[in-house]
């Protein structure tokens, strides 16, 4: 496909705008939309609509297609597994690309212990099943949680999700014993601290919250994003993640890495924990990790997903052979090609703090590897969030054949999904159009 993109005349073109008038009659309208097209052909970078529009893809199918669409070494592993066999149930029969992956998982993930995974369909599960696990090892059922998180759409996965609209409000109520605690947001610190003068208060109040007489014989585990993704790809301090550490060893708290978006590659190591030394007790895996195809994985300490009696775990579709088979093509592609992602994250960046210095819509820019974005707001000191401005950039780059994503607790923060694959010259467009467009926004 074409390494060029142009200007679209009309979105949805003819034939998109006719699928939608079908959309429109038989799919839930609870459902969102980025990009109104309908795409006929994904390959590499590089999207194609029915009506012949191009777009560069920064989205990644959020965070999934870390290699890109269609990799030649992916379609070549899921054809040879198609003529074997396409779904058998592990809990029905063994089958080796599933013992194959929780291998490999053993081995790339941070943890010199022994380690055991599990596997099933998506993040959301991994995560439900996590806590399912953390809460018979303990046999204690409070989780600690963190505002501006994102962990899932199911009930339990949404109960921990710190961020109400639009995923929460209205579908309470939730499964309890799930406490909320404050991250290290440095650029909107809750505690009103400015980078400079912070003292981790945030680590504070987890150490009250989880040292409290009404919780320090309740809370079992923590989950956390070491980078929150769907939070506006927030990094945290070295510190605040060491502490948590240190404060769950010291409560015989199970700490659960939620790295269904942040794992596989993204931030430049292979897992974000990575960055910070961090050994955790269980890591949850998803989007990357099944190539497009779906698949999520708990991968624990040995003892702790032991735990549960034979049978108190089971998925039907789970750890599906055609999942594993792309899995484990997926994580030597991303071994192969770890490299690349330094150098994309300097080309990143260097552009989004330029912008940064010619557009004071840009409050912060942050991130790691190939996960950066970009906060919008109205003006630099008070940082009121530009919701309304971060919603017609999306748009209007899309128009200009680029399709990106908005994320972020105000939806003010425009964040990025490259490929690690993605060309220069591909990378360079994209920014390009993004910079075109913030001085469109900014002088309208």
């Amino acid at each position: 496909m074409s390494r060029s993109v142009e200007p679209i005349d009309e979105l949805p073109g003819k034939k998109s705008a006719e699928l939608q008038k079908l959309r429109d009659e038989y799919v839930t309208r609870a459902l969102g939309i980025v990009c109104p097209a309908f795409i006929e052909k994904a390959e590499g970078s590089y999207l194609r609509d029915v009506d012949g529009n191009k777009f560069i893809d920064m989205a990644s199918g959020i965070g999934v297609n870390v290699l890109g669409n269609l990799h030649e070494e992916i379609v070549v592993a899921l054809q040879r597994q198609l003529e074997r066999y396409m779904h058998l149930c592990f809990g029905v029969v063994h089958f080796e690309e599933y013992v194959r992956l929780a291998e490999k998982l053993a081995m790339i993930t941070p943890g010199d212990f022994s380690k055991h995974s599990f596997l099933n369909n998506s993040g959301a599960e991994a995560v439900e099943n996590s806590v399912k696990i953390a809460r018979f090892f303990t046999k204690r059922p409070g989780i600690v949680s963190f505002v501006n998180s994102f962990h899932g759409r199911t009930m339990f996965s949404l109960a921990l999700t710190g961020k109400d609209v639009p995923y929460k409000k209205g579908f309470e109520p939730f499964p309890k014993e799930v406490i909320h605690a404050e991250y290290a947001y440095c650029y909107r610190c809750p505690f009103g601290r400015e980078r400079d003068s912070c003292s981790l208060e945030c680590l504070y109040a987890l150490r009250k919250i989880v040292s409290s007489p009404e919780n320090k014989d309740v809370i079992g585990s923590l989950i956390l994003e070491t980078m929150q993704g769907e939070g506006g790809f927030i990094v945290p301090p070295a510190d605040f993640i060491r502490g948590v550490r240190d404060l769950c060893n010291e409560h015989s708290i199970v700490l659960i890495d939620d790295e269904i978006q942040t794992g596989l590659g993204r931030t430049g190591k292979m897992f974000c924990a990575e960055h910070f030394d961090l050994e955790p007790d269980m890591i949850l895996t998803g989007k990357a990790l099944g190539g497009g195809l779906p698949l999520g994985a708990v991968t624990g300490r040995a003892e702790i997903m032991d735990s549960p009696p034979k049978g108190g775990l089971g998925t039907t579709f789970g750890g599906n052979p055609m999942s594993c088979a792309a899995a484990l093509t997926v994580v030597d592609l991303v071994q192969k090609n770890l490299n690349r992602v330094p150098g994309m994250n300097e080309r990143i960046a260097d552009r989004l703090h330029d912008m940064q210095s010619r557009h004071t819509m840009i409050g912060d820019v942050r991130g790691l590897g190939l996960l950066m974005a970009i906060e919008l707001v109205k003006d630099r000191k008070t940082k009121e969030p530009a919701k309304e401005e971060t919603r017609k950039i999306v748009s209007s780059c899309a128009k200009k054949g680029l399709v990106i994503l908005s994320a972020g607790l105000h939806g003010n923060v425009i964040r990025l999904h490259p490929s690690m694959l993605m060309d220069t010259e591909t990378l360079d467009c994209a920014l390009d159009i993004i910079d075109a467009t913030l001085h469109g926004i900014e002088k309208s």
